[in-house]
């Protein structure tokens, strides 16, 4: 979820008692005084994608005022006001009051964009929660309710240092836990920051505070309560060692009355100081809080690994600080320093002292030592942080059992580079760098928002450059801090490209890698540096298998690097996981182990061999199968084992379909022939991995590159553009440049005698002349197509001509003649073929079968194409299932459910870049706008759509779009700007070969209500 759309929903959940917000507050509170253009469209886009995140929980409900949480959603804000709410008697008041304290256990409206809006309310509702622990630690005092609570007011007095009300309260507590000169202490500290910094005298409160402390009013009423109330501990001073060794050996076997020996010490809290500007890191506290809870139940062990300089000490502070409350025995840290060698007897002496075994007490022995431990952990609860281990090991994990707890309550949490895949039945939580945004958001606290907002390409840059590791970071940023005119650009280029030897920030850092680096073998080391020189963002787990030519040794090398962190796993929704070389252990790989560009060549190209055979081998189960497969390498002669698995087919495409564009150019000009086919056998799948224009981009760099004479090139060159003009026509609307594009494919492809990959171009032809209005060039096309697929036994190819000729049928209003080619299109693709253009046929029988008033027919088939779309995860095609079933809305009268569907789809479609879709969907909001009597709106959307369909040269979308303009313009009273529209429409239709209202009328169905111009009356 983004900041905006996080920003948007607290602002929804804050409204009380189900009310609603508007869209004009929401915009202030957004973005402050610098809103976007078109701001209140942006506003309707976040509420669309909150939509679509919560999948089939919808999260908010639009209201005739504005938007509000749906019914079945639960906020924060509603249980604070619950808990807060109403009287009651003491213990139940202080029980729901601090139930509301533990909800509220931070700053308010955190990870949202800052405005003087978001700003007023996180004053307020800090406030609001101050006033409540103000209210929860009264309650506590006179219920006698004392436990943590000198430790809470603590923390509270050092963050409020001018809250008299919590300094009295600290006096208070301390004067009943007979702590009188602490308390006083208190008192003289505020006393003189109130007069040195404000100039004031202490209050009432803290006046008659001091006063029942020196009176002894609190001791006295203490002592009356000593029976139920445990004195709160104290800072502990450690017993001094023996001045002399006892006479008698002590006897290592721990005994029950070894606890004679252990003393009433204070609750020790050991835990070092929070890590400053903390951010990010929901998930992994939220993790340890529930493993936390769990730790009732079973003794619980969390592991914590990540590079160095990953923040893997500060999360463990810093969760562990927030859980502690629920360990009342104590919290037990240890910092081992990333030292070699574990000192366990040394650890359990410094644990068991802490717990208030005298030192002559502690065995000597180590065994002896832990059952001393693990004894008085069974009647306690404590959580202990053993912070900084190299690496755990199986070894290393079995030493360290002995300063964990085996019993039920008490958690411990242990941080280490690594642990080894061997080490099982702890949780384990894998850190990585952080997000962007966090990374930004921790940039900024250092060296100010304001200098990270001045350059934020810059800023982004840097953070790359650091790797976003949060030590890095603060690292860069010290040295920012201290030069204001030092700028982000140059400063990221230092750090990527720091000669071997240099200095720079990260040189601390660096050597930390390199304590990791020198506990990998030889070959380990070589293979780490080969991966570091490939020219890929990431890697799939089969890859190191490929380059090393053994696949176990590649399997083994990746499990090496995820145990030690250097690799990091990269997870995208519905996309198989990939490893990245974090950059940090790139840079220091590549410096450290140079590859020759001879055995990077050779390791690129065998990548790219296989990534051709793997891919040629779905080429039969992927669900788009228009461009014909790509041909095998000349001296290629293993055959392709096919690979029939759907499901897998696109999952490998999403994981490497990156890899192979990238691949693909970077030996265009060495291995011209493996680098077009790449191409070829990626374009069927290239929306699942990246934008049309990235394919688009590098195909036309290899094209150019592909300039011999040779019929291998020329197949390549062809096969290319036969590609790009079905993306440019199909995912991207560009009909102008498909027909170009195709017609110079066509004519080479059937020279080289591939007569189907010609008739594929005739099909894309075909496409793009109908989508221009050019019905003669439509028709000559499609008989070509047609005879050249006779013989062939792939249903593909017929499949989509008679697609094509039914969509022509239907846009001239022969519905018979649409209806059979559409059903035969059906018939031909049903149980083999692509499945997209199975899919497309539906969606536009879908379209004649309404407009044959067949409803309950237009239902089903919409309902299969959205289920079909959905499960092969086609995002694109999908869109215009949506843009159907919007129109049919519309269609049956329901307004408001037809200007919801078409802003989704209109937002899909910006996304997709898809230019005529967007402009479609706009017409059909523009038409279910002024149903509902937005007629401004309705305006601004038509001229709009208007606009985009004359630039897409689409005449029958223009007069459509113009007249339901004429229309909003007639209801406005505007009549002659309605008649001029409408001698506009009618050159429209003209010029796409539909000239009567009557047959317009037809094709497009139900229209905007008109209003005649009165002075034809």
């Amino acid at each position: 979820m983004s900041q905006l759309e996080r920003s948007l929903l607290a602002r929804v959940a804050m409204c009380p008692d189900g009310g609603s917000v508007s869209a004009e507050s929401l915009v202030p509170w957004i973005w402050g005084d610098d809103p976007p253009s078109s701001a209140r469209n942006r506003v309707q886009a976040l509420v669309s994608g909150l939509r679509r995140k919560g999948r089939e929980r919808s999260l908010i409900e639009t209201t005739k005022t504005g938007y509000r949480l749906a019914d079945d959603v639960r906020s924060d804000c509603d249980e604070w006001h619950e808990l807060t709410a109403g009287e009651g008697d003491a213990a139940d008041r202080w029980s729901r009051l601090s139930m509301a304290v533990q909800l509220f256990s931070g700053p308010p409206l955190q990870n949202i964009p800052s405005t003087d809006d978001v700003h007023l309310a996180q004053e307020t509702l800090a406030g609001e929660r101050l006033n409540v622990i103000e209210e929860c630690n009264e309650l506590a005092l006179q219920l006698g309710e004392l436990r943590g609570l000198t430790t809470r007011l603590t923390a509270l007095v050092q963050e409020q240092p001018f809250h008299e009300t919590f300094a009295a309260q600290l006096m208070r507590v301390l004067a009943r836990t007979g702590r009188q000169e602490e308390a006083l202490r208190v008192y003289r500290d505020i006393y003189h920051r109130l007069d040195q910094e404000l100039g004031v005298a202490p209050s009432e409160v803290l006046r008659v505070a001091h006063q029942d402390v020196l009176n002894g009013v609190q001791a006295a009423e203490a002592s009356s309560e000593a029976v139920t109330v445990e004195a709160e501990p104290h800072e502990a001073v450690p017993e001094p060692p023996p001045t002399a060794p006892p006479t008698e050996a002590p006897d290592p076997t721990f005994t029950p009355s070894t606890l004679t020996a252990v003393s009433q010490l204070p609750v020790p809290r050991t835990l070092p100081r929070d890590p400053s500007h903390f951010v990010g890191r929901d998930y992994e506290t939220t993790y340890i809080h529930q493993a936390a809870k769990r730790a009732t139940a079973e003794a619980v062990v969390v592991t914590i690994t990540g590079l160095t300089g990953v923040g893997k000490s500060a999360l463990a502070i810093r969760a562990t600080r927030e859980v502690q409350d629920a360990f009342p025995d104590g919290t037990l840290y240890a910092d081992l320093g990333n030292t070699d060698g574990l000192d366990v007897s040394g650890i359990l002496g410094s644990f068991l002292r802490l717990l208030g075994v005298r030192t002559r007490a502690i065995p000597e022995d180590v065994t002896a030592r832990t059952g001393l431990f693990r004894s008085i952990l069974e009647e306690r609860r404590v959580v202990i942080v053993i912070d900084n281990l190299p690496e755990i090991t199986p070894p290393v994990a079995e030493c360290l059992e002995q300063v964990l707890p085996v019993s039920a309550g008490s958690l411990a949490v242990v941080t280490s580079r690594g642990i080894d895949m061997e080490v099982e039945d702890w949780s384990s939580i894998r850190l990585r760098s952080l997000e962007i945004d966090d990374a930004r958001a921790l940039l900024g606290r250092l060296i100010g928002d304001d200098r990270v907002a001045a350059d934020p390409e810059g800023a982004t840059a840097l953070l790359t450059a650091t790797g976003r590791l949060p030590l890095a970071i603060r690292l860069v940023a010290g040295r920012l801090a201290h030069r204001p005119d030092r700028q982000f650009g140059p400063m990221a280029q230092r750090l990527l490209f720091t000669p071997a030897g240099s200095r720079d920030a990260l040189d601390g850092l660096r050597k930390s890698v390199q304590m990791v680096w020198e506990r990998r073998t030889e070959d380990e080391q070589r293979a780490i540096a080969l991966i570091a020189h490939l020219p890929l963002s990431g890697i799939s787990g089969w890859m190191p298998g490929t380059i090393l030519h053994d696949e176990d040794d590649g399997d083994d090398l990746v499990e090496t690097l995820l145990a030690t962190n250097l690799i990091e796993p990269v997870e995208r929704d519905n996309e198989r996981t990939i490893y990245r070389l974090h950059s940090l252990v790139a840079q220091f790989a590549r410096a450290q182990h140079p590859i020759d560009d001879a055995t990077q060549h050779e390791a690129i190209t065998d990548l790219g061999r296989d990534l051709l055979r793997r891919a040629s081998s779905f080429h039969n189960s992927f669900h788009r199968r228009f461009v014909p497969a790509a041909p095998p390498m000349p001296d290629d002669q293993a055959p392709v084992q096919p690979t029939a698995d759907v499901a897998v087919a696109r999952a490998f495409f999403r994981a490497d379909g990156r890899a192979m564009l990238t691949i693909a150019e970077e030996v265009a000009d060495s291995v011209p022939e493996l680098s077009w086919r790449l191409l070829v056998a990626a374009a069927n799948a290239q929306h699942t991995f990246a934008g049309h224009g990235s394919w688009l981009g590098v195909a036309s760099t290899v094209r150019e590159r592909l300039d011999s004479a040779s019929s291998d090139q020329q197949l390549g060159r062809a096969l290319l553009q036969l590609a790009e003009a079905w993306h440019r026509q199909d995912l991207r609307s560009e009909s102008r440049e498909a027909l170009s594009a195709a017609g110079a494919a066509r004519k080479a492809l059937t020279l080289l005698g591939a007569n189907r990959a010609a008739a594929a171009a005739d099909i894309v032809t075909a496409q793009a002349a109908l989508s221009l209005g050019r019905r003669q060039l439509v028709e000559a096309a499609l008989t070509r197509a047609e005879g050249l697929l006779t013989g062939s036994s792939d249903p593909t190819y017929a499949g989509w001509a008679s697609t094509v000729r039914g969509v022509m049928h239907n846009d001239y209003d022969e519905l018979e003649a649409a209806d059979h080619e559409l059903m035969r299109a059906r018939e031909l693709l049903a149980t083999d073929g692509d499945r997209i253009a199975y899919a497309t046929a539906t969606i536009e029988l879908a379209r004649v079968t309404w407009r044959q008033h067949h409803l309950g027919s237009v239902n089903v088939l919409l309902s299969e194409v959205t289920t079909l779309l959905q499960d092969l995860g086609e995002q694109h095609l999908l869109s215009y299932a949506l843009d159907a079933r919007s129109e049919m809305s519309y269609q049956l009268g329901r307004d408001e459910d037809a200007l919801h569907e078409s802003e989704i789809v209109w937002r899909r479609a910006v996304d997709s870049q898809d230019l005529f879709l967007a402009a479609r969907a706009r017409r059909t909001r523009a038409r279910a706008l002024a149903a509902i009597g937005r007629l401004d709106e309705a305006e601004e959307e038509l001229r709009e759509s208007i606009e985009e369909c004359t630039a897409l040269d689409r005449p029958l979308s223009v007069a459509a779009a113009m007249h339901d303009l004429s229309v909003v313009l007639s209801k406005q009273g505007q009549h002659a700007a309605a008649g001029e529209l409408r001698r506009q429409e009618r050159a429209a239709r003209a010029s796409a070969d539909l000239a009567a209202r009557e047959e317009f009328d037809k094709a497009f169905g139900r229209q905007v209500e008109d209003v005649a111009d009165p002075a034809t009356l």
